[in-house]
């Protein structure tokens, strides 16, 4: 409304606009006209009009109060005359801005909903819960607009009903769980679906309505895309009014229920989180000794994933501990660490285990840091009776030293009993190449007994250029 302010003197029409925008850029206007401030301007105009002139000036008090994030009657307070006389018929103001949200401009509807939520200093369910018994055919509009409220960074649906509801809104409340309903049953299906836009879209959609959408978005911390998983736990987090770590700490710690499986879905997300309690948290999980086992062992994965080197010395006492799954838990935390002396010694006492899960981490480890000093470790475990550890042993010293581990790779490819062990080899033979490598996988694509190693030994002649 800039033009307003250039203008020589205000047109009076402006000051009885339909848009309260327009009407309160012309009290601006006109006060800076007359040095005036811009309540002084419009306490004039409440005094001083009739019924319906100052029905609409204080309204136009109550929107502009709003857009500042601020309530009429701190506007107002410099005001006091003026003030009372807009409080003494609150109602029909208050009516007469609810209007504003069936405006056909719904971002003009949009406003209109923060405006008066912030006027008023409720929230922004409370003023679609207020409009409600007003109207049979306009719940999906009022609806939306709180979904598009959350879009936009206010609270999320369920949140705001949580806050806002009483008792005595049950009927509203119902209907706009009606709604939501059928948002949450659209978007259900999208979360099973193959392709992986149509998953963050669901998430996306449902992020809103949060909590109402809280077992569809639990179903999304499955997903196997790490930003789809994260996207749902912000939204989880979110309708719960917290941060991701919040959330967490409150399964970890029993605030809120949860399961084991869900307690490591939410520590898997911590380290991609830039928390600084994200070290403080996982550490506590891990000396938690009323956890389960897999929960503390995904702990220690977490907290190296968030404290990256100052995990070393936790890693390094969790490593003395007799429970297996602990120490395996420590070689999938090494994976998530920088090159660092002190891995060594533990991958080292873990090529020592019985435990195939512990072998085949610390096999994995060995080739992720690249520890050739513990490569005539790995040749052992290449007769290993566990497919898993001839798998990551393979693997591992093809990293090290691909030239030399082509002969061991081939002959896996061509005699290990295991379909995962020859599945690995076919495709490590893709980045050892050569014509050992070509010829050994045009065999295999063609008389392997399972389809899977065909299909594996196809794809690794594709990608150094050969058609099958």
């Amino acid at each position: 409304m800039a033009w307003l302010f250039k203008l020589p003197q205000v047109p009076p029409a402006a000051f009885t606009d339909d848009d309260w925008l327009v009407r309160w850029s012309a009290v601006r206007a006109d006060a800076r006209a007359h040095r005036l401030t811009p309540e002084r301007r419009l306490a004039q105009l409440i005094e001083g009009s009739d019924d319906e002139g100052r029905r609409r000036a204080c309204l136009t008090g109550l929107m502009a109060a709003g857009a500042r994030s601020t309530t009429r009657d701190g506007l107002l307070a410099p005001e006091p005359r003026a003030l009372a006389a807009c409080r003494a018929i609150d109602g029909a103001t208050y009516r007469d801005g609810t209007a504003e949200l069936f405006h056909r401009d719904r971002g003009r509807a949009l406003e209109a909903l923060r405006c008066l939520a912030s006027g008023r200093a409720t929230g922004p369910a409370r003023v679609v819960l207020d409009v409600l018994p007003t109207t049979t055919d306009g719940d999906e509009a009022l609806a939306e607009l709180l979904v598009q409220h959350a879009e936009r960074g206010g609270p999320p649906v369920g949140l705001a009903l949580l806050r806002d509801a009483t008792e005595a809104d049950a009927a509203q409340v119902n209907r706009l769980l009606s709604v939501y309903s059928t948002r949450r049953d659209q978007n259900r299906p999208l979360l099973s679906s193959t392709e992986k836009d149509a998953r963050r879209q669901a998430v996306v959609a449902l992020a809103p309505i949060a909590p109402l959408s809280q077992a569809e978005l639990t179903l999304a911390l499955n997903d196997s895309q790490a930003s789809i998983r994260m996207a749902a736990a912000t939204a989880l987090a979110r309708g719960e009014g917290r941060t991701v770590t919040e959330a967490a700490e409150a399964r970890l710690s029993g605030t809120t229920t949860a399961s084991p499986t869900e307690k490591r879905r939410w520590l898997t997300l911590l380290a991609d989180v830039d928390d600084p309690r994200c070290a403080a948290l996982t550490r506590r999980t891990f000396d938690d000794q009323t956890q389960p086992d897999a929960v503390r062992a995904e702990a220690l994965v977490s907290l190296a994933g968030c404290a990256r080197r100052a995990a070393v010395a936790d890693l390094t006492r969790a490593a003395s501990d007799r429970n297996v799954t602990i120490k395996a838990g420590v070689m999938r935390a090494v994976l998530l660490l920088p090159r660092e002396p002190g891995v060594v010694p533990l991958v080292e006492e873990a090529l020592g285990s019985t435990a195939d899960e512990v072998l085949s981490g610390a096999a994995q480890a060995v080739g992720a840091h690249r520890l050739t000093t513990l490569a005539p470790r790995l040749a052992p475990l290449l007769d290993h009776q566990a497919p898993l550890v001839r798998a990551e042993a393979l693997k591992a010293l093809a990293v090290l030293d691909a030239r030399k581990a082509q002969p061991l790779v081939i002959t896996s490819l061509g005699a290990d009993p295991a379909v995962e062990v020859r599945v690995a080899a076919a495709a490590l033979l893709a980045e050892v190449g050569g014509p050992l490598a070509v010829s050994a996988l045009a065999k295999a694509s063609k008389t392997d007994g399972d389809g899977r190693v065909k299909m594996a030994a196809a794809e690794s002649l594709r990608r150094l250029g050969i058609t099958p």
